[in-house]
């Protein structure tokens, strides 16, 4: 399903992307959290439990900083000028800044 149609850099950069918003609650925090391994060698290591159990007065879980790689999936399907399989998307590399931590629950 190869596409030989020329890719116009022009299109995307002057492509606006949709506002979108992002709910997510502690349970998928949690569940992300144990999807990229945390707990996974030992389910009581303090350094990873904090990202998927309330410790020692700890009032919510906290969130890996990388769950934010979330929050922009599946802008990238639609963009005029790019046509691909998305299935066949390799994701290298990415950066994230953050300037506090994510709340275990928010709408973005």
């Amino acid at each position: 399903m190869a596409d030989t149609a020329e890719f116009d850099p022009d299109l995307i950069r002057s492509y606006k992307f949709p506002e979108t918003t992002y709910t997510y609650t502690e349970r998928d925090v949690v569940l992300y959290a144990l999807g990229v391994g945390a707990c996974a060698r030992d389910a009581l290591d303090v350094d990873e439990l904090k990202y998927v159990y309330h410790e020692g007065g700890q009032q919510f879980v906290q969130v890996l900083p990388t769950f934010a790689a979330l929050f922009s999936n599946g802008n990238l399907i639609n963009l005029p000028g790019l046509q691909f399989d998305p299935r066949l998307l390799l994701h290298g590399q990415q950066y994230i800044e953050l300037h506090k931590p994510f709340p275990s629950s928010a709408c973005v």
